[in-house]
């Protein structure tokens, strides 16, 4: 503006003075200066409350992440202390019960083997329910012929379900083929069966009692223990392969590929 008014005062020093164009081109040009000035002084105004409005939200999302994290460790801390009791109950004495972090699943089986202390891969479990869908039975009141099973398998390996089928079938002489078909137990509702979610099933402490069958491959390891869902998808359960089969009344079969 300052150059403006300069040029507007030689302007009229010269013969005739500053003429009305340029006295128009000048008027113009200290209103539209106005004009982004308040502009600038407005965006400047938002620009400092968005900062501020988002150091709040970080303040609170800091806040809200603290309060997250320490309902996750009294959940643990709580579900710990209800598996601990279950498995003294079970009589699972050689019972160990690990917090893993929430990433576990996104870990190698090698990583998991270190994190757990697990002497290999191959002692790293995990309990899958299976359904008969054919089953003459809704629920698992018969084990020789039940709805549903809890097959305890090696992540190494993967369960066989036409092994399955033979197995079970095996168990009730003359009953035809066509009254098995092996499928794994929905999410939602293997949840409903023992109480426990996803990559968190333990064998013991199930809220139906579901026949178990336990690998012999698992049978086999050495040392005989193994490491598995410990009632939260964050909890793993180490016992040994002996008492867990004893606690839970398993059958130890060959159901994997």
């Amino acid at each position: 503006m300052q150059h403006i008014r300069r040029l507007l005062e030689c302007e009229e020093k010269q013969p005739g003075g500053h003429s009305e164009a340029t006295r128009r081109w000048a008027m113009l040009f200290e209103q539209g200066w106005l004009r982004a000035a308040r502009m600038t002084s407005k965006e400047g105004r938002e620009e400092e409350a968005a900062r501020s409005l988002l150091s709040k939200l970080t303040g609170q999302l800091d806040a809200l992440e603290e309060v997250s994290q320490e309902l996750r460790e009294l959940e643990l801390a709580a579900c710990i202390r209800r598996m601990a009791a279950v498995a003294r109950r079970s009589g699972l004495l050689s019972v160990q019960l690990r917090c893993v972090p929430a990433h576990y699943y996104n870990l190698t089986l090698e990583e998991r083997s270190l994190l757990l202390g697990a002497p290999s891969i191959h002692h790293l479990c995990k309990t899958v329910v299976f359904e008969n869908r054919e089953c003459v039975y809704t629920d698992c009141s018969n084990s020789d012929n039940s709805r549903f099973y809890a097959v305890i398998i090696q992540y190494t390996s993967k369960c066989n379900t036409e092994k399955l089928l033979r197995l079970v079938r095996s168990w009730t002489p003359g009953s035809r083929r066509a009254d098995y078909n092996f499928q794994l137990c929905p999410e939602e509702e293997a949840e409903e069966l023992t109480g426990y979610r996803r990559n968190g099933v333990a064998p013991v402490g199930m809220k139906q009692a579901i026949p178990v069958i336990v690998s012999h491959r698992i049978a086999s390891l050495s040392p005989c223990f193994l490491w598995l869902g410990g009632g939260h998808p964050d909890i793993k359960l180490g016992c040994s392969v002996t008492e867990l089969v004893k606690a839970t009344g398993a059958r130890v079969e060959d159901v994997t590929m």
